[in-house]
């Protein structure tokens, strides 16, 4: 190995070293960047990795609280809408209580707000980049009550349903199951949905057959703690089971029997109030009305007061006393002397044999059964012109049919009246034993129930720094129109009820409209935080990354003067050499 340390050499290694300075500083000048930075300071090089890496993954959380952002907007404005929604309903039910309004104008109000409601509803069920806008995040409480639901009292009601009414549940007919807890204050604290439809020309054995859409609990109306045992709600529970399970056993859409047009919602609320018992509520309503006004509810179009309910417990009660001094023929293996349950059994009957609406309403149950001994209807079982039920109002409100019956009643003791309470036989049932609290009571027992529920999620969290900070957002539950069987406007009565309920639906839009500025106003934080610790990192970036033109330009021009003056001297060596040996020749 040689190591040549004469001029020339040395001028070489000069003349390639300022040739590589100038090549970086053209490159630093065109790219604005130390390109040879890893070269020369590797310290610098190194912070500036990390200061980019850094300013990538706050790019990464920026686009994160953007959507986040978005879906904020997108809730605020789908609420803006409901509450246009509700507001346009309110005029309409405005309109609609006025006594003076014709029944052909009542129809057309009542169907715009129809149109109005399924707006509503399909709301709620909007998404943003295939993500729901409204999330199903549950609190303590809401995670409580539908562990007591899922765990006892479903299963728990629909055994008892079974066994006083005779009617079981569909495991082919799936539904929702809701807990609303962003529901209007006030109103129903539940309700069922269900739905059925006809045909043209007419099928008779699935016209108004009906099937459930969902069971829904306004969770703001139950008081806590919601558990197994500490709660009253199982009877709220057992009362929407019958709804339930009515519309999977009756047709539900045509309870008259042929008469669809028919109110009849006295028959299917006062069924459920009885598998529970109402006496205290009744007597609570004769004390304010009196026993002829009150039985004269079922008949006076249903207006969703508890009078209403009051009224229409009585008349099931009163039905069920009828059946049982009938001495009708059994129906399935029940006798008669069952009660209201061999009219329920002879429903589900008619419907699993596709009788049709037309021949299983309560006007042909009457003419079959009930005709021979109390003389309601005409006597005949195909008949529907509602003769025998309006047969049996009349009886119910007179003096000495329903009033002496209800005149006859203890409404005053522990009992709750309750369809397999002590007046049938059975226990005192005081309310909180209606429904037994007791897990053995449901061993053994197989549900046929099959619904799908919200499944509960972690609240959303939006992380807006590397070190780990967070903001937790509020969460935003969906929010649904409510029971349209109670708030409609189909009366007067109905009317003014949905009028109070609307303006309690809007106050909870107002409140979710709050919590939506509240989760904004967090993300519009965060965001700006972010935005200024970027924009900082960007600087440092630029600090350590960034060429300084300045310096650069002089290194430019030093390297390219120390690169010509290089190449001048080799030049004049040269010659010099050339001069020296012409004249060692000479």
């Amino acid at each position: 190995m040689s190591i040549d340390l004469t001029i020339g050499a040395i001028g070489d290694v000069s003349l390639k070293h300022a040739r590589q300075q100038k090549n970086d500083s053209i490159k630093n000048l065109a790219s604005g960047k130390k390109q040879d930075m890893a070269r020369k300071d590797t310290g610098s090089y190194s912070l500036g990795l990390r200061l980019e890496n850094q300013k990538k993954y706050e790019a990464g959380l920026s686009a994160s609280l953007q959507n986040a952002m978005s879906i904020a907007q997108s809730q605020e404005d789908a609420l803006n809408r409901m509450s246009k929604l509700l507001s346009r309903m309110n005029e309409l039910a405005g309109m609609a209580s006025s006594t003076g309004t014709l029944s052909a104008d009542r129809e057309n109000y009542q169907a715009a707000f129809a149109g109005f409601v399924d707006d509503f509803e399909k709301i709620q069920n909007e998404t943003f980049n295939d993500k729901s806008i409204f999330g199903n995040t549950m609190g303590d409480e809401e995670k409580q009550l539908l562990e007591s639901l899922k765990t006892h009292w479903l299963a728990a009601t629909e055994k008892l349903v079974q066994e006083e009414y005779g009617w079981t549940a569909d495991s082919g007919d799936s539904w929702d199951l809701v807990i609303e807890e962003n529901g209007a204050v006030g109103g129903s604290a539940a309700f069922v949905r269900s739905s059925w439809g006809y045909s043209i020309p007419a099928n008779p054995a699935t016209d108004y057959a009906s099937e459930v859409v969902k069971l829904s609990i306004d969770l703001p109306d139950l008081t806590a703690p919601h558990t197994v045992g500490n709660s009253t709600a199982d009877t709220l529970i057992a009362h929407e089971m019958v709804h339930l399970l009515q519309a999977q056993n009756t047709y539900m859409g045509d309870q008259a029997g042929g008469d669809p047009s028919r109110d009849m919602t006295w028959l299917a609320e006062g069924l459920a109030e009885f598998i529970r018992g109402a006496d205290y509520r009744a007597n609570t309503s004769i004390n304010s009305l009196g026993v002829a006004a009150l039985l004269q509810k079922p008949n006076s179009g249903w207006g969703s007061q508890s009078d209403d309910y009051a009224g229409a417990y009585l008349a099931v009660k009163y039905l069920d006393n009828q059946i049982r001094s009938s001495g009708a023929t059994a129906v399935n293996g029940v006798n008669a002397n069952e009660g209201i349950k061999h009219l329920t059994t002879w429903m589900k009957a008619q419907r699993d044999a596709n009788a049709g609406a037309s021949a299983s309403g309560l006007n042909q149950y009457i003419e079959t059964h009930l005709n021979a001994t109390h003389g309601y209807g005409v006597g005949n079982s195909t008949d529907t012109s509602g003769q025998a039920i309006d047969d049996f109002i009349a009886d119910l409100e007179s003096v000495a049919g329903g009033q002496a019956y209800v005149n006859g009643l203890n409404l005053t003791d522990t009992d709750t009246g309750s369809v397999h309470g002590s007046e049938y036989g059975g226990a005192v049932k005081d309310s909180a034993a209606v429904v037994s609290d007791d897990a053995s009571y449901i061993s053994g027992f197989t549900s046929q129930l099959t619904y799908e529920s919200d499944q509960t999620s972690n609240p959303v969290t939006m992380t807006f720094s590397g070190d780990g900070d967070k903001s937790t957002l509020n969460p935003i539950s969906p929010i649904s129109f409510g029971d349209t069987t109670t708030y409609n406007l189909s009366s007067v009565n109905s009317a003014t009820v949905t009028m109070e309920y609307l303006e309690a639906l809007m106050d909870s839009i107002a409140s979710l409209r709050s919590t939506v500025g509240a989760n904004m106003s967090v993300t519009r934080n965060n965001l700006d935080t972010l935005s200024n610790r970027t924009t900082a990192l960007a600087q440092s970036v630029s600090r350590t990354g960034d060429t300084s033109i300045e310096d650069e330009s002089l290194s430019l021009a030093k390297t390219a003067i120390l690169q010509q003056m290089n190449l001048s001297m080799r030049v004049q060596a040269n010659q010099m050499v050339s001069e020296v040996t012409m004249t060692l020749l000479n």
